[in-house]
């Protein structure tokens, strides 16, 4: 079996991730050939405290850091992206502007800058990962895509037979959804995953479902493409610094 293995965003604690992506998906599952593509962003910085703030505060990453990246992952495709640049496309884009205006009056708790950067510019990363692995995957042909992060702690998520035809979740069911930690599934219903960031930018979309926190947007996608979610539980958490 062939996996690719999609992981976009801020890098934060990888090597502490990748160590316990190794040891519980690697080499756990030597009858399955994984492959890697990353497209990190080219700095990072702390997370909130509060989903009322935003940390200003940027912390550049190394082209050492990005050099032992690639060593360790191995990956077939790799490429630093700019987060500023990227920030700046979508929030000088109108409808963008406009369907970020409708989910800011519906969680008015939420600061203005977190919502761009919990929701927006996180499944924008994700679009961009998969835009860069559909054009440079040389038409491979693989069986499941693992949507991935740089700061998770993983489990050993091939440890049960895999549903190829449901949306795997892999963390707790929560009553608003679920969080874009990670996630697999056959390349069509990932399609649908990476490229949620198209629907962030339809005003139909947003405006007709109660599209608020980021936890319930992505289960009110696939529940409106009839899709089913399956929530994987083992033992996976978010890394902090």
């Amino acid at each position: 079996m062939k996996v690719a293995i999609l992981i976009s965003g801020l890098v934060r604690t990888w090597n502490q991730s990748f160590k316990t992506l190794k040891e519980e998906i690697i080499d756990k599952n030597p009858n399955i050939c994984f492959d890697f593509y990353l497209t990190p962003w080219d700095h990072t910085h702390c997370r909130n405290k509060h989903r009322s703030d935003y940390n200003t505060t940027k912390f550049e990453v190394t082209e050492d850091t990005f050099e032992n990246i690639k060593k360790l992952y191995n990956p077939k495709y790799f490429d630093v992206l700019s987060y500023d640049e990227a920030k700046n496309n979508i929030k000088t884009d109108p409808i963008v502007q406009e369907t970020h205006g409708i989910i800011k009056s519906r969680i008015p708790s939420y600061g203005d800058e977190f919502l761009w950067n919990s929701m927006f510019m996180a499944h924008y990363g994700m679009y961009l990962n998969y835009q860069r692995f559909l054009k440079h995957s040389d038409d491979e042909k693989y069986d499941l895509i693992l949507k991935g992060r740089f700061d998770l702690a993983y489990g050993n998520i091939f440890e049960n037979p895999i549903d190829h035809n449901v949306l795997n979740v892999c963390e707790p069911q929560f009553a608003l959804g679920f969080n874009n930690f990670l996630a697999l599934s056959k390349p069509e219903i990932m399609r649908e995953y990476f490229c949620s960031y198209e629907k962030l930018k339809c005003k139909d979309f947003i405006t007709k479902f109660p599209v608020r926190f980021p936890e319930c947007f992505l289960r009110i996608l696939f529940e409106d493409k009839l899709i089913p979610i399956h929530h994987v539980l083992h033992e996976s958490s978010i890394i902090r610094e």
